[in-house]
């Protein structure tokens, strides 16, 4: 089990959220593939008036 936080900013009120990305990597190869899907799911989950700052590491 991976688990990353997706760090976004509202841009109409500039509130700071983080959602949590867990997922079971045993189909992919190395920590690399891991990190990208995180970054793509982290993507796909931003709302439209929020930008996506950074995708964290958090465990494994």
């Amino acid at each position: 089990m991976y688990i990353f936080e997706a760090h976004y900013t509202n841009m109409d009120n500039d509130e700071e959220i983080t959602r949590k990305i867990e997922f079971d990597g045993q189909f992919m190869e190395n920590d690399k593939e891991c990190y990208m899907y995180a970054m793509n799911k982290a993507y796909e989950l931003k709302e439209k008036n929020e930008c996506l700052g950074a995708v964290e590491f958090i465990a494994c």
